[in-house]
C-alpha cells in the first residue's frame, strides 16, 4: 500500500500589513483544509509573533525557525501527522562574502517521521540570492553538500525561493548551472516533471506583482521561475500552483504544493 505525504513551499512576502495577513490565513487555512498540507517550508516569515496558521480548524501545526537573515526567519511547519527527530538551521552565504549579494541567507533542516507509519525524510527549506548569481551556486552547492553528509537512501525534499530563472536553464546547456547541479544529484523538479495523475500540464503562467515584479513566468526568457519543488527518493505524483487564492492576492510569490508517495 502507498503512503501519501503532502507538502509545499511559500514565500509569504515578509510583510505584516493587516488585510494581507488576513488573506495569507484565508489561504494558507485552504490550503490547510483543502489542500491537507502536512508540512510547510516557509520563506520571508517576517517574525515569531505572526501566528497565519492559529485559528485554522485542527490545524496544530509547530514551527522549526532556524537561523534569521535579513530580517526573515525560513521556518518549517509541521502539523500534528509528523514529528521532528532533528533540525537545525544555517546560514547559506552573508554579504560580507558577496559583494554583489542583495542579503544573508538561511536554510532550514528538519529530519522527520510520520507518526502513523514511521516513515523518515528529510525537508530542506532555504531561500537564495536575488541579486549574487555566484552567491546563488555558493549555496547550492552548500545544500547538496550538506545533503551528500545524509544517509543516501534518506528521502529528502529541497524547496523555497531560489531565485532560479530555469527557463533560460533549459536554453543553456553549457556549464554547471544551478538546476543541473541539483538534477545531477538525483532530485527531481516537480514542477516541470508533468502530473502522474493529470495530464501533464504547462508551467505556471505569469504572474505581475503590483511593484512590477514577475514570478513563476514561461512565456518570456525575463522572467523568473523562483519557487522550486525538488524531491529525492520519494515518488512525485501531483504539483499544482496556487496562483490567485480566493481572487486576493497576500504575496508576490505563488505557493508551490506537491503530493508524493513513499
Amino acid at each position: 500500500m502507498e503512503n501519501k505525504l503532502r507538502a509545499a513551499t511559500f514565500n509569504i512576502g515578509g510583510y505584516e500589513i493587516e488585510d494581507r495577513v488576513e488573506a495569507l490565513k484565508k489561504s494558507i487555512g485552504e490550503m490547510i483544509t483543502c489542500g491537507h498540507i502536512e508540512l510547510f517550508g516557509f520563506n520571508e516569515w517576517p517574525s515569531k509573533s505572526l501566528r497565519l496558521l492559529t485559528n485554522v480548524k485542527g490545524s496544530q501545526f509547530k514551527a522549526l525557525w532556524g537561523e534569521k537573515a535579513h530580517n526573515f526567519y525560513n521556518p518549517i511547519f509541521y502539523g500534528p501527522t509528523l514529528e521532528p527527530i532533528d533540525w537545525q538551521g544555517f546560514v547559506l552565504h552573508t554579504r560580507e562574502q558577496f559583494e554583489d549579494a542583495s542579503a544573508d541567507r538561511t536554510a532550514t533542516w528538519a529530519k522527520m517521521r510520520v507518526k502513523k507509519s514511521g516513515f523518515e525524510f528529510g525537508y530542506l527549506n532555504a531561500h537564495l540570492d536575488n541579486k549574487s548569481d555566484e552567491a546563488k551556486q555558493h549555496s547550492v552547492r552548500k545544500l547538496l553538500g550538506f545533503v551528500d553528509k545524509q544517509p543516501h537512501d534518506l528521502p529528502i525534499i529541497m524547496a523555497g525561493d531560489f531565485n532560479m530563472n530555469i527557463a533560460r536553464v533549459a536554453l543553456n546547456m553549457t556549464g554547471p548551472t544551478m538546476h543541473r547541479l541539483i538534477l545531477a544529484a538525483g532530485f527531481v523538479d516537480c514542477l516541470a516533471a508533468g502530473n502522474a495523475a493529470a495530464p501533464a500540464r504547462r508551467r505556471p503562467r505569469t504572474i505581475m506583482h503590483h511593484q512590477g515584479s514577475m514570478h513563476c513566468g514561461e512565456d518570456k526568457a525575463e522572467t523568473y521561475d523562483l519557487d522550486v519543488f525538488y524531491i529525492r527518493h520519494l515518488t512525485h505524483w501531483l504539483c499544482t500552483v496556487n496562483e490567485k487564492p480566493f481572487g486576493v492576492y497576500p504575496s508576490d510569490h505563488a505557493a508551490v504544493m506537491e503530493l508524493m508517495k513513499y
